[in-house]
């Protein structure tokens, strides 16, 4: 077995998350290319497609009946298997569609691609796709995963705003977070008006083209596209719909974690259930330290005291695309049973 992550793995992977690129875009052509001459694909009913134009066919059929579309792909695992001479890449996808009648699906799926060498570049051969589920239905306990597994960060915005009393909501629920001795130390600074959230955009503002000079540089393909969707982030601040400054007043109880430490295990805890109860209510959020880039012409600015600590900057709003599930670490790396 070849370690995860080798420049093929890298390589193969990337080629996965173009066909749902270009599913994106309702570019069949582009998608079916992606396969060799003789791929087979097995879809959720177990129907099977043989042969690059019959996959071209079926995949042109998905886009004329679809007037809008999204595929998310995470949590991507890749295993050389050296018998076949070939990549086993297993993903995770979640797909909205709106078709021409209006009505609304949102599925998620579960991929394993067999990809190889093929015209000088990584081809699929046999795609074999199993649906998990649709939409958000099943217990309370199931929905709350659901939300977990699907709150991934999101740094582009529809041109919509967020009515108050949603934003509201996840504050309150931010407040519903584990605090050191119940002492909720908490603030929220909520930036809505132009004015005000000018003040942090134009305290941040100087850090993209830093940022996008981190990302032209790296050679991890995610890593190049998170820097330079945080650049452009920050070159948009000024029109994000929502930002929220988590603050905190210091705590002064003796802990052997220091008061530090203390405080900021509760406003971190808020700040995750301020971005979990957003994906809830389908907004979209992500959490920054951007704000330590110009931390004193915000203070300045917004007029926040010397001794309150900023702990975070949350961008929200309205996602322009439907958000996938997280990419994280397999379970099983990462899991020790009672000793290390």
């Amino acid at each position: 077995m070849v370690p995860e992550h080798t420049e093929e793995a890298v390589e193969v992977e990337d080629l996965v998350l173009s066909y749902a690129d270009a599913m994106d875009l309702g570019d069949a052509e582009r998608a079916a290319g992606l396969f060799t001459p003789d791929a087979v694909l097995v879809g959720p009913e177990g129907v099977e497609l043989v042969g690059a134009a019959a996959i071209a066919a079926h995949l042109g059929g998905e886009a004329a009946r679809s007037r809008a579309c999204a595929h998310h792909v995470s949590n991507l695992s890749s295993t050389w298997d050296r018998g076949t001479g070939s990549w086993r890449v297993v993903g995770y996808c979640m797909r909205w569609r709106e078709d021409v009648d209006g009505s609304q699906t949102r599925s998620y799926w579960r991929t394993e691609d067999d990809v190889v060498r093929a015209d000088a570049g990584w081809r699929i051969r046999r795609r074999v796709v199993t649906e998990r589920g649709a939409d958000r239905t099943g217990t309370v306990a199931e929905q709350v995963l659901e939300v977990m597994a699907t709150s991934r960060a999101v740094r582009r915005f529809a041109d919509r705003p967020v009515p108050a009393d949603l934003v509201r909501q996840v504050v309150e629920a931010a407040t519903w977070a584990p605090s050191p001795q119940n002492r909720q130390p908490w603030e929220f600074v909520v930036l809505t008006e132009p004015e005000s959230v000018g003040v942090a955009a134009r305290a941040i503002g100087p850090r993209a083209a830093e940022l996008r000079e981190y990302g032209a540089r790296s050679e991890h393909p995610e890593r190049r596209k998170m820097f330079l969707e945080v650049a452009s982030l920050v070159e948009g601040l000024g029109s994000v719909p929502v930002l929220i400054l988590v603050c905190g007043h210091p705590l002064t109880h003796a802990s052997p974690a220091g008061p530090e430490a203390m405080l900021l295990s509760a406003l971190y805890g808020a700040s995750q259930n301020l971005l979990l109860a957003a994906r809830a209510l389908d907004l979209g959020a992500v959490f920054t330290t951007l704000h330590v880039h110009g931390e004193e012409a915000i203070r300045a600015g917004l007029g926040i005291p010397d001794d309150v600590v900023i702990a975070g900057t949350i961008a929200l709003g309205w996602p322009d695309a439907v958000p996938g599930r997280v990419r994280r670490r397999p379970v099983q790396d990462v899991l020790h049973w009672q000793s290390w």
